[in-house]
């Protein structure tokens, strides 16, 4: 068996990225745009015509299912870095140890502590 051929592997394959996917969808929302406003300059009732407006239909499903499903991936990022961040808090509060044995209590708060 001999090598494998050049460019084929993990690291030529195509990798899920959701800022390439945000990207994505800014262009296809400007594409969006662009065949909106070329849609008046078009005959109506020619092949073209009814073709761009299934286009338009088509882009639009597109854009707002994309977007929401982006959206949805971002918020389950957001959360997920959220709970990492207050896990790293708790596990920090976990890891305290007791002041070493030459070091003096911490001082009482001014007025002695709650209820005096």
């Amino acid at each position: 068996m001999g090598a494998p051929p050049a460019n084929v592997g993990a690291a030529t394959i195509p990798q899920s990225n959701p800022g390439n996917a945000k990207q994505a969808m800014e262009l296809l929302s400007v594409a969006q745009k662009a065949v909106t406003e070329a849609l008046p300059k078009i005959p109506i009732g020619s092949k073209v015509h009814a073709k761009v407006l299934k286009l338009l239909g088509d882009l639009g499903k597109i854009v707002s299912e994309a977007g929401e499903e982006i959206h949805a991936n971002m918020q389950t990022m957001m959360q997920m870095m959220s709970s990492m961040k207050s896990d790293g808090q708790m596990s920090a509060l976990n890891r305290v140890a007791p002041p070493p044995p030459n070091q003096p209590p911490a001082m009482m708060p001014p007025g002695g502590g709650a209820g005096m």
